[in-house]
């Protein structure tokens, strides 16, 4: 995750706001079901692979590869170990980005071909020894705030007015596996997760025009270990995303048609959850705790960025809101 998506989490988990949880209808009863409920019958599923391009995996190869070859100059580890009198000076500086660059590359390509530690069971287990939560079989609404937010690097038009487009959806957290494919999402941890499903194609909101209909074809979940600190209550990271492929507008406020992800916190026990957040924990299956408020973003790589070789860009969105369904 970059800088911006953690600091904004960390906003979000230790903001003092109490939030009350309701039990809200599921959309498809209130719509009568919807498309997706004819294609579960029939056995058919979309399928979720990754949005990232390959050309970024190529691009940090060539880099690492560079560096590996740097590391090795006279100038290098050659000059840091085996120093002579007529030597040239060591690079020191050099030679601590060149070994930067290559630990980061084969980690990042290494996680992004999951050949090791990162198996398919791990999402929905033990992993290292310490419980992770399972969201397997939740069923929840998220409902999306879509606005400009504090530290977004949106187009400085974009919601410029302060308007909001807020939409309901309903999930089912399924258990079943999926592989993304090579080189994966960063955002969920590489190219394996959870099916996260929509009961219905569609979901509305009302505009100045009257109801809109926002086409959701669902994504993927993942819960990942918290690896910046120790954690010590079961606390860990919930990480989902949602394709929206005609994307939605309301006013000058724009969902651009794509992937969008969501970043929030949840707890091996819902009673493990500091008091500070208190009533703003829903409560999931197996008493795993998820915290009601989250943030979302949107992946935009481009040069600066090496188109992802260096890290995904994430552009937040807003935030968006947790709520049991019945």
């Amino acid at each position: 995750d970059n800088s911006i998506q953690s600091n904004f989490n960390v906003n979000l988990l230790f903001q003092k706001k109490t939030l009350k949880i309701h039990n809200v209808p599921a959309i498809s009863a209130m719509n009568g079901g919807g498309d997706n409920d004819e294609n579960e019958r029939r056995g058919g599923k979309k399928k979720v692979a990754s949005t990232s391009l390959p050309l970024s995996s190529i691009i940090l190869t060539i880099i690492a590869l560079r560096s590996l070859i740097q590391l090795f100059l006279p100038t290098e580890i050659p000059g840091v170990f085996f120093a002579g009198s007529n030597a040239p000076p060591t690079d020191y500086i050099a030679t601590a980005f060149d070994v930067f660059f290559v630990g980061y590359g084969a980690q990042t390509l290494v996680d992004q071909s999951g050949v090791l530690g990162r198996n398919k069971k791990s999402l929905v287990s033990d992993t290292g020894g310490m419980s992770q939560p399972s969201l397997a079989g939740l069923e929840c609404r998220i409902t999306l705030n879509i606005g400009r937010e504090q530290g977004t690097w949106m187009d400085k038009d974009w919601a410029a007015s302060g308007a909001r487009l807020v939409l309901p959806v309903n999930l089912r957290f399924s258990q079943e596996e999926i592989d993304l494919g090579f080189p994966g999402e960063e955002a969920i941890g590489g190219r394996f997760c959870n099916r996260l499903e929509t009961p219905d194609n569609f979901v509305t909101f009302v505009g100045p025009q009257g109801e809109v209909k926002v086409r959701v074809d669902g994504g993927c979940w993942a819960i990942l270990p918290i690896s910046e600190r120790q954690s010590d209550n079961g606390e860990a990271k919930l990480r989902f995303f949602l394709d929206f492929p005609d994307g939605a507008s309301r006013n000058d406020v724009t969902l651009p048609a794509g992937r969008v992800f969501f970043s929030g916190v949840c707890f091996e026990q819902a009673s493990n959850a500091p008091s500070e957040i208190g009533e703003s924990i829903l409560v999931g299956p197996d008493n795993v705790g998820i915290l009601a408020d989250g943030g979302m973003t949107m992946k935009k790589n481009g040069l600066l960025n090496l188109y992802g070789a260096l890290g995904d860009t994430n552009l937040i969105l807003g935030r968006y809101k947790v709520e049991k369904v019945y």
